[in-house]
């Protein structure tokens, strides 16, 4: 009989410093390619306080912290630039991790407030990639960028509103 209290108490313990939902299934930084057509330098920059972490070329897999501190998301900017052309940036945010909602039903408050806040997991990047094309600096490449980004956005106006048409 004791045994069974000690054991249940241990079990009891150990659970309330491992709980954690998204910490259990999803923690840990995000990989996340970054590619450009053509190649180019690739600069990553915390967008909160504005210092570079990072400056390389692509093409380059970084890995990124899903979050800037307790509480706190990461954001990133991804400057993409090369001699003769416009250069590119692309916001990179972190939103909430789905697992986190989990700790309703799994972690509990120690889940929520400090196990996945503490880690990190409670945020995620959701990009599975950064891919760039670059369009030389010239009248003519401004007009196709111009008219690759309306196209572009035609497309996913068009998918977002499929979406919303088939009930999802």
């Amino acid at each position: 009989m004791r045994f069974l209290k000690f054991t249940r108490s241990l079990i009891a313990f150990s659970l309330c410093f491992a709980t954690g939902c998204a910490s259990i299934v999803s923690g840990g930084p995000k990989t996340l390619p970054i590619l450009s057509r053509p190649e180019a330098d690739c600069e990553i920059i915390d967008a909160r306080t504005g210092l570079a972490i990072t400056k390389t070329r692509t093409p380059f897999t970084a890995s990124l912290s899903n979050d800037a501190g307790f509480f706190q998301p990461a954001h990133y900017r991804v400057r993409i630039s090369r001699e003769g052309y416009i250069p590119r940036e692309v916001e990179v945010k972190a939103g909430l991790n789905g697992w986190y909602l989990g700790n309703i039903v799994f972690g509990g408050l120690i889940g929520i407030l400090i196990v996945d806040p503490a880690t990190g997991a409670m945020w995620k990047i959701h990009e599975d990639a950064v891919s760039v094309d670059l369009y030389p600096d010239s009248v003519e490449g401004r007009k196709r960028m111009s008219e690759d980004e309306s196209r572009r956005e035609m497309e996913e106006r068009e998918a977002n509103e499929k979406t919303v048409q088939m009930g999802y």
